[in-house]
C-alpha cells in the first residue's frame, strides 16, 4: 500500500500539498 502512495505522490506532484488527497486516495483504493 505505501508503494502505491508513493507512486500517486510522484505521478501527483500536487497531491504532495496536500496530504488529504493522498489519504482519500488511500481509504479509495482499500
Amino acid at each position: 500500500r505505501e508503494g502505491l502512495n508513493e507512486i500517486f505522490k510522484f505521478h501527483n506532484p500536487k497531491a504532495q500539498h496536500e496530504c488529504g488527497c493522498g489519504e482519500s486516495f488511500g481509504v479509495q483504493a482499500e
